[in-house]
């Protein structure tokens, strides 16, 4: 890979896949405003619905065993989940990942991604409208507070590494946080995608 050349991995769960976007969610709305079609960069995603951090973890090891992850100039790792570790499982009466578990699994990440020339950097968590994820469905319920609580955990983490963490990019402040524009109080519209692709670039200009 020459120097001038950038290759961007996505670690993470529906809003990184970019569900419900035709134009593949914020991160490929960013890649795709920051890098002309002409220019030979790459973009991989390989976050997936439903996935926690469990899952993001399980995918990382899985792509650096394939060589897929390289410790070369260029190369960026962009992580994004939480939200769905903070989800609150009825049938089994406890959130899908326990706080404690999911630091744990954000401190494996962080050891693993050592790198010496690869960069990385990890996304807070979205804000959702709770008239509409209290409950989500049967089975899951999404709540601010509980939310907030993870994202401190993984910002706090970040900080403790020096590891550019980007902040605000899925939430309005108008004096307090609410939510972007979303199709089922969870998932952002297109153009709530737009909007978080619009705030996602300049925290990436910082290590691109």
């Amino acid at each position: 890979m020459g120097s001038d050349q950038m290759t961007l991995i996505v670690f993470g769960d529906s809003i990184a896949y970019g569900l419900n976007d035709p134009l593949g969610g914020y991160v490929r709305r960013a890649f795709d405003a920051m890098f002309p079609v002409d220019e030979m960069h790459v973009f991989i995603n390989l976050a997936r619905p439903n996935h926690t951090s469990k899952n993001v973890l399980q995918s990382f090891k899985k792509a650096k065993a394939s060589g897929l992850i390289k410790d070369v100039p260029g190369v960026v790792l962009l992580f994004a989940f939480g939200i769905n570790d903070a989800a609150y499982d009825h049938k089994l009466e406890e959130h899908r990942t326990k706080i404690e578990v999911f630091q744990e699994h954000v401190e494996d990440l962080i050891r693993m991604t050592h790198f010496k020339h690869a960069k990385r950097c990890f996304v807070g968590l979205s804000a959702v409208d709770e008239t509409l994820t209290k409950p989500f469905s049967k089975r899951y319920s999404y709540e601010e507070d509980i939310i907030n609580r993870y994202e401190d955990r993984l910002r706090k983490e970040c900080q403790a590494h020096h590891i550019l963490f980007c902040d605000g990019i899925n939430d309005d402040y108008d004096g307090i946080r609410s939510t972007i524009p979303l199709i089922d109080g969870l998932h952002p519209s297109p153009e709530g995608h737009q909007l978080m692709a619009i705030r996602l670039i300049p925290c990436l200009k910082q290590i691109i």
